[in-house]
C-alpha cells in the first residue's frame, strides 16, 4: 500500500490585501506618534513656530533667549511677507547667539578681520542672524572673508525691512524704500558741516561731513542707534553687521557726547568711521542683530540665558 502526503500551500491562502492593510497601519501609528510628540513639544516650550515659519532646524529649543530673538525676527519679516528661509541663513557657523550663556563658549570678545586686520568686538548680548548670500546682499563678493572689515549700525527694528529691500544702507537725503521715507540725521549727531579735533587725521583736525554712512566696530557704540521698540511684546533692539572695504572709510571719535569711556577694547576716538560709498560693493550688509531686554513684562535674567 503507498500513502501519498499533501503539503499544504498556506502562501496560496493569504489573501493579497494583507500587506496593504500592514503598510496604512505602520503609516497611522507613524503619524499619530508624530502629532503627539509635536503636540508635547508645544506645551513643553520646546518649539517655537510662529506665522507657519518651520524654524525648528535651527535648533531654537537650545537657548530660550535665542528663541525669544527668533520671534521678534519673525515678526519683522512677516510685515513684509517675507519667508524666513529666504532671508536668513542657518549656517551655525555664521548664525549664533551671543547671550550671556552662550557667550561663554566663544572664548574671546574680540576679533581682527580684514586686510590689513582690523579689530572688531563680537555683538555680546544680541543674537546674530546671518542674511542669506544673494538675497539682499553682496556677500558673494569673493573677497569678503578675506579683505573686508567687520563693523555694525544701529537702526529702528520697523526700518529693517526697507533696507533690506533697498540692498544697501543710504546717506542722509537718500530715499530707502520710498520718496517718503528719506533718511535724516540723527537728532543727537552733528548735523552740519563743521571742522572738530580728529586724532585720526592727518593734523588733528577735520572738517567732518554729517551726510555720509556711520558704522562703528563696536556694538556697544553702534547700539546708541539703535531705538528700542516694542515687537512681537518684546523690547528690542536692531543692528546690522556690515562688511567695509579697507581704506574706503574714515576713522573719527564717537559722537554721542560721552565723558567716559564706551567700549574696554577701543578708544572713543575711534569709534565712529563715516563712509561715502563711492565705490559700488564697498560696503555690503551681512548679518542682522537681534537684542531683548525685556520679556513678556519680564526681565530676561528670568530666562536660562540672561541678557548681559
Amino acid at each position: 500500500t503507498t500513502t501519498t502526503t499533501t503539503t499544504k500551500d498556506t502562501t496560496a491562502s493569504t489573501p493579497p490585501y494583507v500587506p496593504l492593510r500592514i503598510a496604512v497601519v505602520v503609516l497611522f501609528v507613524v503619524v499619530l506618534v508624530s502629532t503627539i510628540i509635536k503636540t508635547l513639544g508645544k506645551c513643553l516650550g520646546k518649539y517655537k513656530i510662529d506665522h507657519s515659519y518651520e524654524i525648528d532646524n535651527i535648533e531654537t529649543h537650545i537657548c530660550p533667549y535665542r528663541r525669544n530673538c527668533v520671534q521678534v525676527l519673525q515678526e519683522l519679516l512677516a510685515s513684509k511677507r517675507a519667508h524666513w528661509g529666504d532671508v536668513i541663513d542657518e549656517n551655525p557657523d555664521r548664525t549664533r547667539c551671543f547671550c550671556k550663556d552662550c557667550f561663554k563658549s566663544v572664548g574671546t570678545e574680540t576679533e581682527l578681520h580684514g586686510n590689513p586686520l582690523k579689530t572688531h568686538v563680537l555683538p555680546k548680548g544680541f543674537c546674530r542672524f546671518a542674511i542669506r548670500p544673494g538675497s539682499a546682499t553682496t556677500l558673494t563678493d569673493p573677497d569678503y572673508h578675506e579683505v573686508k572689515h567687520k563693523a555694525y549700525h544701529g537702526i529702528s527694528p520697523k526700518s529693517l525691512m526697507k533696507i533690506l529691500s533697498a540692498f544697501a544702507l543710504g546717506k542722509p537725503g537718500e530715499a530707502v524704500g520710498s520718496e517718503e521715507d528719506r533718511i535724516k540725521i540723527r537728532e543727537f549727531h552733528i548735523q552740519n558741516l563743521k571742522f572738530r579735533p580728529n586724532s585720526k587725521s592727518g593734523n588733528g583736525v577735520e572738517l567732518f561731513n554729517p551726510n555720509q554712512v556711520f558704522v562703528s566696530p563696536s556694538p556697544t557704540y553702534a547700539s546708541h542707534y539703535a531705538p528700542t521698540e516694542n515687537i512681537a511684546g518684546f523690547n528690542s533692539q536692531v543692528m546690522l553687521q556690515v562688511g567695509i572695504d579697507p581704506g574706503s572709510y574714515d576713522v573719527g571719535p564717537q559722537t554721542i557726547g560721552a565723558k567716559k569711556r564706551i567700549d574696554k577694547h577701543l578708544h572713543n576716538d575711534e569709534l565712529e568711521w563715516s563712509t561715502t560709498k563711492d565705490k559700488l560693493g564697498s560696503l555690503i550688509i551681512t548679518h542682522i542683530l537681534v537684542k531683548v531686554d525685556t520679556v513678556q513684562g519680564k526681565a530676561t535674567e528670568e530666562t536660562v540665558c540672561s541678557l548681559v
